[in-house]
């Protein structure tokens, strides 16, 4: 009740701050999406953005898989990263790469960021080099 807004309220203070000092320049991003327990079972994921040249968090988005149509857990990370790029792309930043693992709900999701922003989105190859095993 009292602790909860008071830390909300401090993460979009700070990072209200963030987003300012990249206000005008270039940005690489790096994402990716943690599920609250492994496997088929979560219920929450949550989809962090950073900085990669600062390895500063940018934005973090919370998604509960009631959230998802049909509670779908393939799309929640998916929603996750739409949210948190579409908070990006609308702020004054340059977003100019976006490095990201091989899931295929963001995969689907490219074309949408690279056409109307000029976005090189790529996979990192850790899971590239992963997925091809």
């Amino acid at each position: 009740m009292y602790i909860a807004p008071a830390v909300d309220d401090y993460w979009k203070a700070i990072q209200k701050e963030l987003w300012q000092e990249r206000a005008g320049k270039n940005v690489i991003l790096s994402g990716d999406g943690r599920n609250d327990s492994p496997g088929h079972s979560f219920q929450y994921c949550t989809y962090t953005l950073a900085d990669m040249e600062t390895k500063t968090i940018l934005d973090l988005q919370i998604v509960d898989v009631r959230e998802v149509e049909g509670r779908n857990r393939a799309n929640v990370e998916r929603i996750g990263f739409e949210r948190g790029m579409d908070a990006l792309v609308a702020s004054e930043m340059n977003i100019k790469e976006v490095v990201t693992d091989g899931h295929p709900e963001i995969g689907a999701l490219f074309s949408k960021y690279r056409r109307s922003l000029f976005i090189r989105i790529v996979f990192d190859t850790f899971h590239v080099n992963e997925n091809s095993r």
